[in-house]
């Protein structure tokens, strides 16, 4: 199993044309400030945005799901947002 992540436009992976320079190659899901900045993906035309994921732990397990389907919202609400209808 591979946690590697690409961001960007879907392209045909088997191909190299110059468009395959505006994907990100990420060795994990996890994209820091310190990746991003050191990527230029800002140069790329690539949009982000944070999704805080703060939870209380004396909630257990119900407060952290509650938090994740916060986060699931917000990514979906983040998307439809610069997703043209």
């Amino acid at each position: 199993m591979s946690l590697t992540s690409y961001i960007g436009t879907e392209r045909n992976i088997l191909d190299e044309t110059p468009q395959h320079c505006h994907t990100l190659k990420l060795p994990h899901p996890i994209l820091t400030n310190a990746i991003w900045r050191s990527s230029g993906g800002w140069r790329g035309g690539l949009l982000a945005t944070t999704l805080p994921i703060l939870y209380r732990v004396e909630g257990g397990t119900v407060e952290l799901e509650r938090a994740l389907d916060g986060l699931c919202k917000r990514a979906s609400l983040a998307i439809q947002s610069v997703t043209p209808s």
